[in-house]
């Protein structure tokens, strides 16, 4: 059974911290070997966890890990994310990492659990724990991010998604809940892109199933015989992150259009209008609520976010 306490590998598991269709996700830390202070240490840990306390700076001190276990069946995809991860030149400043990337210990990142009574194996990755909250949860609870700071989010998450491109990846699942803004009040919020799942290359595209959520897949992969997986999948994710960024908002002309283009249903028209992930960052830099300044904190809908706490709702 999978329990705070556990060792797997050489992480001990703090808490669950999230679950989705592929697996479930761990709150983790390497072992101490002090078996008294690690549990006091693991109890601590967890209460502020859950306290939304857990900044960049503590959780790089601690080391700490987003430990993924894939469910029996899945183990497929943990594969591929770590293949997506760990090739060379895979590194960006808005996209997730492994936990040996970021802390220097080579060969932790990819293994099974021990076999338990009963229990069959299951393969786990180990990626560097990102603390914050996710923008799916700012827009649920605050229901608002100022446009100003929506759009240098989005700059953000469009380097990551262009980052991938040009390595020959699509996310293929662009939406709130699968970005990260880093605790620690900053200006604008630092974005990152975690969850490659559900990704894709598109010269060798998974045969066995389509990964994404429903509602942000755009209708070429959800039809009965599905295109192939192209950028086109991700400037649509985009569009439709634009249209939840601003559903409560007065927009300008120029960024109604850009929402349009993106979430056209033919890619073949998407791709005309925005070519590439560098041709939508162009055109979110003109628009006018990308240079309406930034406004007061207290009217913006990130006050305390930083003092909320983060769930991964998806794997």
């Amino acid at each position: 059974m999978i329990s705070p306490g556990r060792r797997i590998g050489p992480f001990e598991l703090i808490g669950r911290i999230g679950h989705g269709g592929q697996g479930e996700v761990w709150l983790a830390r390497p072992h101490g070997g002090r078996a008294v202070r690690w549990h006091a240490t693991r109890a601590w840990l967890w209460a502020w966890w859950r306290a939304g306390l857990i900044d960049l700076a503590l959780a790089c001190r601690l080391r700490l890990a987003a430990l993924k276990l894939a469910w029996p069946g899945m183990e497929a995809s943990l594969h591929d994310e770590h293949g997506h991860l760990a090739s060379p030149g895979a590194g960006h400043p808005h996209l997730t990492s492994l936990f040996g990337q970021r802390y220097g210990s080579a060969g932790c990142d990819l293994g099974f659990t021990a076999p338990g009574a009963g229990a069959a194996r299951r393969l786990y990755l180990a990626l560097a724990y990102e603390p914050g909250v996710t923008l799916e949860r700012v827009l649920r609870h605050r229901g608002v991010l100022a446009l100003p700071r929506a759009m240098a989010v989005l700059q953000q998450v469009a380097d990551a998604l262009g980052h991938l491109h040009r390595r020959g990846i699509v996310h293929h699942d662009v939406r709130a809940a699968n970005i990260v803004l880093r605790a620690g009040y900053t200006e604008p919020p630092h974005a990152v892109l975690i969850d490659l799942g559900a990704a894709e290359v598109p010269l060798a595209p998974r045969r066995w199933a389509i990964y994404g959520a429903e509602g942000h897949m755009p209708p070429e992969r959800v039809a009965p015989c599905p295109a192939p997986p192209t950028p086109a999948v991700d400037i649509y994710g985009m569009g439709m992150l634009l249209r939840a960024l601003t559903a409560r908002a007065l927009v300008s002309p120029e960024l109604a259009r850009l929402i349009a283009d993106a979430t056209m249903p033919d890619p073949a028209d998407r791709l005309a209008a925005l070519p590439d992930m560098a041709a939508l960052q162009a055109r979110l830099r003109c628009l006018p609520e990308a240079g309406q300044g930034h406004p007061s904190p207290r009217r913006d809908g990130l006050e305390g976010w930083d003092r909320t706490r983060s769930r991964r709702s998806t794997v």
